[in-house]
């Protein structure tokens, strides 16, 4: 059960997102954590971490959002602890869109955590994702037709009988009766077959239609997201490389690599900053990933955290050996043997290929993957 204190934030907050719908992101923006590892993940857009991200993102929500309407907040679990609470909530409701001037029923999956930062709760996470779209109802005959259709048949039939009891004869008016009554009978019993049929075959079209338009989409966020992940690792990896490069040139021969206080350090600040930039990607992988999933494609955004995590613990493996050594080479006035982790990296051997080349390869194949996906999906 929510404590009353966490009830009342709640209220607050879901004040705030029916706020942020009508077109205003400020209520919500005072709402959530500044630190670095918040986490706005507003499909379709990709997660976005940091409060001067997020604060940039809320207000382009805005931008694209308004004239939004009131919004049904169902409960579905909470785990509450004394600093933390854990919320899974189902949203319905429109939505005014401003580019389309016009108002979109959805609904949504929730989660959302609060943390206690300086005896204030704080929205730490907010994450969405569109609901699986429900089947189509398939229409049923109801009791009411099947008696109306029963009789109807029924009524032909004791015509049909009748008449025939009586053996009229060719040309008489009892005659031409039966026979239209046996036409009847005949259109009714094969109308109400054909209308059954038609009817199954367009439940099951209707049906398959909204299924692929769902996977479409799906696939289309996780694109979305797969384009920005995919930018953001390249520029990361090549500037691996280059400062893998730079000091190769500057560390002498292989086999007899020495190196100065300047470079190295000037050098380990910038592979520090592509360590914590893989880090970031781990996050967002692993945030994304496990809402999007397409088990005909299998494209990998669930293993795409694995392969940055190989990478970011490959570079924050060189970072430790730096941390270690430093202090004792800080104030070197001539140059000393590069450590053996560096010169490992420097050389380029087999760990950076295993870790960092194949890794990034092979998330570029699962990227061209999905996009061949896509464009497939959107030309039909």
């Amino acid at each position: 059960m929510i404590n009353p204190v966490v009830n009342d934030v709640l209220d607050a907050y879901h004040e705030a997102v029916e706020a942020l719908m009508r077109g205003d992101p400020q209520p919500l923006k005072d709402m959530f954590s500044h630190s670095e590892d918040a986490i706005w993940a507003n499909a379709p857009a990709p997660p976005t971490f940091g409060w001067d991200r997020i604060s940039r993102a809320l207000d382009g929500a805005h931008a694209r959002t308004a004239e939004g309407m009131s919004i049904d907040f169902q409960s579905v679990s909470d785990l509450i602890t004394e600093d933390e609470a854990h919320i899974v909530e189902i949203e319905k409701g429109f939505r005014g869109e401003s580019r389309t001037n016009r108002s979109v029923l959805f609904t949504s999956r929730t989660t959302s955590i609060f943390r206690l930062e300086e005896q204030e709760w704080k929205l730490h996470l907010r994450h969405t994702s569109p609901m699986t779209p429900s089947k189509v109802h398939k229409w049923k005959p109801t009791w009411r037709y099947k008696m109306a259709v029963g009789a109807v048949v029924l009524l032909l039939l004791l015509v049909i009988v009748l008449l025939h009891l009586r053996d009229p004869e060719a040309n008489t008016l009892e005659f031409e009766m039966a026979k239209v009554a046996m036409q009847a009978l005949g259109v009714v019993v094969i109308g109400a077959l054909v209308g059954l049929a038609v009817n199954r075959l367009t439940e099951q079209k209707v049906q398959e239609t909204a299924q692929k338009n769902f996977r479409r989409d799906n696939l289309r966020r996780q694109y979305d997201t797969m384009v920005s992940l995919f930018d953001r690792s390249l520029n990361a990896y090549n500037e691996v490389k280059c400062i893998r490069r730079s000091l190769d040139a500057r560390t002498g021969p292989e086999g007899n690599r020495m190196i100065d206080a300047k470079t190295y350090d000037a050098h380990m600040k910038r592979l520090n900053a592509q360590q914590l930039e893989f880090e970031s990607l781990k996050r967002t992988a692993r945030v994304w990933g496990i809402m999007n999933v397409d088990a005909e494609l299998n494209t990998g955004l669930l293993t795409l955290e694995l392969k940055f995590t190989k990478i970011e613990k490959y570079l924050n493996n060189i970072l430790d050996e730096y941390q270690r050594t430093w202090p004792a080479v800080r104030h070197a006035s001539t140059p000393f043997p590069a450590p053996p982790l560096l010169v490992d990296f420097v050389d380029e051997t087999g760990n950076f290929r295993e870790r960092a080349t194949r890794s990034i390869r092979a998330f570029e194949t699962d990227f061209v993957k999905l996009q061949t996906e896509v464009s497939r999906l959107d030309s039909q």
